[in-house]
């Protein structure tokens, strides 16, 4: 799963270097290294879940109250990132980057949306690992192999690299949801 999530997480940006000029691709970069915030503090929250879902399978407690109760939480920690995103886009980039940066104050809130909503899709996969499923695994791998070949044809701009990103995840997080509900009702 590891080498999946490197290719959500780095693909575009490599892909950016390839088809854009140099200036794009370094503010690109930067647009994505914020992105990374979003994901990294979402990360603290799943690392403390997976123990404890682990925890619940093996007392014969219910992990998908745990599921449920995490997914809050990142979902309150995405939305209050993401609005703040909106609402403050070039003070942010400002602070982290520098003004040279803030033509990038646009994007801002999309690419934490795809990052967000990435993010979500991620519990799922963990949730699943944590009880010896790997069928999210390839989920998330056909959507990363998608991403790349869906950013190869689709690069007009910054902007369409980055709704590619919202769609693909949005998706992904809407099949995994699926899967989650479908192995619920049939557990």
């Amino acid at each position: 799963y590891e080498c999946t999530l490197i290719v959500i997480n780095n693909s575009d940006i490599l892909l950016v270097k390839h088809y854009f000029e140099n200036m794009e691709a370094g503010l690109y970069a930067s647009l994505a290294l914020i992105g990374r915030v979003v994901y990294f503090l979402t990360w603290m929250l799943i690392m403390v879940f997976l123990p404890k879902v682990i925890e619940a399978k093996k007392n014969g407690g219910n992990p998908s109250g745990l599921l449920k109760e995490y997914l809050r939480y990142v979902l309150v920690l995405t939305v209050s990132l993401v609005v703040l995103c909106y609402i403050f886009p070039q003070t942010i980039i400002t602070l982290l980057f520098g003004s040279a940066y803030v033509s990038m104050g646009v994007l801002l809130w999309k690419y934490a949306m795809a990052t967000s909503l990435f993010a979500l899709a991620n519990i799922f996969v963990y949730y699943f690992l944590s009880l010896e499923k790997y069928i999210p695994v390839i989920i998330a791998a056909v959507f990363g192999i998608s991403q790349v070949i869906l950013i190869t044809f689709f690069h007009q701009s910054l902007e369409e690299v980055v709704e590619v990103q919202i769609y693909l995840m949005a998706i992904l997080l809407m099949v995994q949801t699926g899967f989650w509900l479908k192995s619920k009702a049939f557990s």
